[in-house]
């Protein structure tokens, strides 16, 4: 029997229900604060607060699985800042998913 994992699973549902907007990787470690930076986010939304009140859903090893409505998002840099308490630490770059509505509801 074969499994699938909800992060693997969720873009797709995502898709299917017009919910999912992008898969990115985070270009600076995310520390204990609420910021999440991907400079890949520039590509497509170059203006700033184009992604606020949309959902991150973060796939890292110490916050897989947090997702978190964005405050506040600004166009030239990639930044987010999420609502919530600060985010643990990571080591490395991880992913993160952007919906538009929660993925976690």
């Amino acid at each position: 029997m074969t499994t699938t994992t909800l992060n693997t699973m969720l873009p797709g549902f995502g898709r299917y229900i017009g919910a999912f907007i992008g898969t990115f990787a985070t270009t600076t470690n995310i520390t204990t604060s609420t910021a999440l930076v991907s400079t890949g986010l520039t590509s497509y939304f170059e203006d700033n607060d184009q992604v606020n009140d949309s959902f991150a859903y973060i796939k890292g090893t110490n916050n897989n699985g947090v997702s978190r409505s964005v405050l506040d998002h600004t166009g030239s840099t990639g930044a987010l800042d999420l609502r919530g308490v600060a985010l643990a630490a990571e080591s490395g770059s991880v992913n993160f998913d952007l919906y538009r509505h929660d993925p976690a509801q």
